[in-house]
């Protein structure tokens, strides 16, 4: 009886570990992806935002050119 106590204590302890192990690795699979994915955003945000500065710094200079025209 002592020994299948043992061995039943050991199987939870085994199991507790392994569920443990992958839980944590799962975190850091999550933590990479999602670092990942704001480093994206981040890149995409930039280069939107160059092109409406871009695209805004066009449409002053072409309102500027119409107001000296006139």
């Amino acid at each position: 009886m002592l020994l299948c106590l043992q061995l039943r204590k050991d199987y939870e302890d085994d199991k507790q570990r392994v569920v443990s192990r992958a839980l944590a690795q799962a975190q850091r699979d999550a933590d990479t992806v999602r670092r990942q994915t704001e480093e994206r955003c981040k890149d995409e945000f930039a280069e939107e935002m160059k092109k409406v500065v871009q695209k805004h710094k066009g449409e002053i200079s072409a309102t500027k050119k119409k107001q000296w025209v006139r």
